[in-house]
């Protein structure tokens, strides 16, 4: 995976969650395998600080992971003892394309979201 295609993934949001949260705060990670229509998956879960997260270091996490494992990032974001989560939303319908999504979450939600396909659904931040 090329760092360039990496500009069209939520990765591109961390400056703004930095912008809002200020320093010194963790994001969440996970590596799991990924198999279809299991309901419970084996997942290592663990924290990177949120100012070193960018394209270069999820292509290099990317990189590096076994066959058939994925890696998710948490809602979760902390400052030591303090907890905040980053708004996600998971449309798992069949859509045309994301542009759907942002009407539905205008029209019904009142918001303004940044859409991404995973390939399996769309994500929205």
């Amino acid at each position: 995976m090329s760092v360039d295609v990496l500009e069209q993934h939520p990765i591109g949001l961390v400056s703004r969650w930095l912008q809002a949260l200020g320093p010194d705060w963790d994001a969440s990670f996970s590596t799991y395998l990924y198999e279809p229509r299991k309901i419970e998956d084996t997942r290592t879960i663990f924290k990177v600080p949120l100012n070193r997260v960018t394209p270069q270091w999820l292509k290099e996490q990317i990189d590096v992971l076994p066959t058939g494992f994925e890696l998710a990032l948490h809602s979760r974001v902390t400052h030591g003892r303090v907890l905040r989560h980053i708004p996600m939303v998971d449309f798992a319908a069949d859509l045309q394309n994301g542009s759907d999504v942002l009407e539905w979450a205008a029209k019904y939600l009142g918001v303004s979201l940044h859409v991404y396909a995973s390939g399996r659904s769309f994500h929205a931040y």
